[in-house]
């Protein structure tokens, strides 16, 4: 989860893993969450926190290597697994 602050109002985000344009910011329509927000609407603020971190373990892939979960921005489809099982296989194979 990523939290963005700025005097006193904050969004939240996902991790930015690529250069493309955020489509992921919550609250989307350009308001910012207030510290108020978080105080008096904590079901909201909640709501959107856990709206972004279910899409951020839905986009985890298992490496069959491991089995373990790993982000996108950890995985290398060319090989088909995780970085830590390509470095550990990269360094077997020198």
């Amino acid at each position: 989860m990523a939290v963005g602050v700025e005097a006193g109002r904050f969004v939240l985000a996902r991790p930015l893993v690529d250069w493309g344009p955020r489509q992921d910011v919550f609250p989307p329509d350009g308001h910012r969450f207030t510290r108020e927000d978080l105080l008096w609407f904590s079901a909201e603020v909640t709501r959107a926190a856990e709206s972004i971190v279910a899409g951020r373990r839905r986009s985890f892939r298992w490496c069959p290597t491991c089995c373990r979960p790993s982000a996108p921005e950890g995985f290398d489809r060319s090989e088909g697994m995780c970085a830590s099982c390509l470095a550990v296989y990269e360094r077997f194979d020198e």
